[in-house]
């Protein structure tokens, strides 16, 4: 391929690209010798050189979830070897929802008794109890970001207007209603702060692309199209031990470095996460 190429796209295009044909060639921004890391004018030009935009379908509302193939679905399906039960669970307290102390985290608790009496108005023999639990994700809870979570220049994946999202009655173009199959699909860790000998990486730890080859390397396990990439960097462990060392948008956390994105679009990851353990 041209290393000099741009990428292309049918549909809406971000600026600077051109309509897509069959051939793509990842941004080359990382140099794995010198381990020099992108600049911000190379991030800038990923919008453009790594873009998804009209890949799919100039109306698709999944993104790289389409590398979720019925094929990959199977494939991740036959390496099942053991029927071993590992749970992700975190107890969450109402009274104390921000354990990591990022000055954003809530969780809302209301549990209303006497269900049955207070519909009918009076007591019977059998009652009933309801519970409302509200949380805010964003800070110590699990979640997943949707599609018109993040905007750039005013718009969303595949070039829908950021303005089509609303914060109370949601958003009209990227909804999580188009995800309706879900992420079945291959997991792979890869453990980084293993790969260094640590519990957990300092904070601010930028991993880099070298790093999750080492690590695939040292597993033995390689990430493939329509994976669900895990990255281990424990910033829990980190800041449970520790505690915070800012609150809020300046608490320092370990991740990916920009320069790795030419590496989750050279291998098509379907699903992105952090695990904080």
């Amino acid at each position: 391929m041209n290393p000099d190429r741009k990428r292309s796209c049918n549909g809406p295009c971000p600026p600077g690209a051109q309509r897509r044909d069959d051939e793509w060639t990842p941004a080359m921004t990382y140099d794995r010798v010198t381990g020099r890391k992108a600049t911000e004018a190379e991030v800038l030009e990923y919008f453009t050189t790594l873009s998804n935009w009209g890949r799919w379908d100039e109306d698709d509302r999944i993104g790289t979830l389409n590398t979720i193939t019925d094929e990959v679905r199977a494939a991740a399906a036959s390496s099942i070897r053991t029927g071993r039960a590992v749970s992700l669970s975190r107890d969450i307290d109402p009274h104390a929802g921000d354990t990591l102390g990022s000055g954003i985290a809530q969780v809302h608790r209301f549990t209303g008794v006497n269900e049955v009496e207070e519909h009918f108005g009076k007591p019977l023999r059998f009652d009933a109890v309801t519970e409302y639990v509200g949380i805010a994700a964003h800070g110590s809870n699990t979640h997943v970001d949707g599609l018109a979570h993040y905007s750039w220049d005013g718009n969303n994946y595949n070039g829908f207007p950021a303005s089509e999202t609303k914060s109370i009655s949601g958003t009209r173009k990227l909804s999580v209603h188009h995800a309706e199959h879900g992420f079945l699909t291959r997991g792979v860790l890869l453990d980084i702060a293993a790969l260094h000998g640590v519990e957990w990486l300092d904070r601010g730890h930028a991993v880099m692309p070298e790093e999750l080859e080492a690590a695939e390397a040292r597993q033995g396990v390689t990430v493939r199209a329509g994976d669900a990439l895990l990255v281990h960097t424990d910033n829990v462990a980190a800041i449970l031990t520790e505690g915070p060392d800012a609150i809020g948008p300046a608490a320092r956390q370990a991740g990916l470095d920009a320069s790795c994105l030419p590496f989750l679009r050279e291998r098509d990851v379907a699903v992105l996460g952090s695990v904080w353990s």
